[in-house]
């Protein structure tokens, strides 16, 4: 680990409006955590060190489905560039240091997880049945060899489409099953992360 540190955050800034929003959102999670940051991407931003990383893809999908390599963390949170951190969320890192492996948020009921997937995906829902999406903008995970294997897998289902990546993650849960904690909606649209939805594209 690079910086020596077991905790740490990742962001992504590709793009301008994405890197407007890591600033906001990184503004917010320095009211609460002292934490350090890593940002990847083609922007960088003042308070963390940066990483340039090329990603071919729709923005930020390829190097959020590569972090597992890149991040220079034993235990990671990734933060969307468009959340807020409204209050102290140390406890995800504590669920990891228990021996969880990703920490995590369901998506909200409904059509919403289904409008994560292109329509080459709608096989995904039939084959796996009523899953419920796992939202990927707010996420730990924890460095070990099962979830740099789930990386890897996920990585390569979401380059099948080059899309959304919920779809892929779940293709990649079904191969690759991991020791997966679902925290509470206030960890990703609630009273400790607010989520932005879309401000960074």
């Amino acid at each position: 680990m690079s910086s020596g540190n077991e905790r740490g955050v990742v962001y992504i800034s590709q793009g301008l409006r994405a890197q407007a929003e890591v600033i906001l959102s990184l503004r917010s999670l320095h009211q609460f955590h002292s934490w350090p940051v890593t940002v990847f991407g083609d922007l960088p931003v003042r308070g963390a060190e940066f990483i340039n990383v090329i990603d071919p893809g729709r923005p930020g999908r390829f190097i959020k489905t590569s972090l597992g390599k890149l991040t220079p963390y034993k235990f990671t949170l990734f933060l969307d560039a468009d959340t807020r951190v409204l209050g102290d969320i140390g406890a995800g890192f504590d669920i990891l240091q228990d021996g969880w492996e990703f920490a995590m948020v369901h998506s909200p009921p409904g059509a919403l997880g289904v409008r994560m997937l292109v329509p080459q995906e709608q096989a995904t829902m039939t084959k796996f049945g009523p899953m419920p999406m796992c939202n990927t903008g707010v996420l730990y995970f924890r460095r070990c060899p099962s979830v740099d294997q789930f990386f890897t897998v996920w990585h390569n289902e979401w380059l099948k489409y080059r899309q959304h990546d919920q779809g892929a993650f779940l293709r990649a849960m079904h191969r690759v099953p991991l020791r997966l904690w679902l925290l509470g909606r206030a960890y990703n649209s609630g009273n400790l992360v607010q989520h932005l939805f879309g401000r960074a594209r």
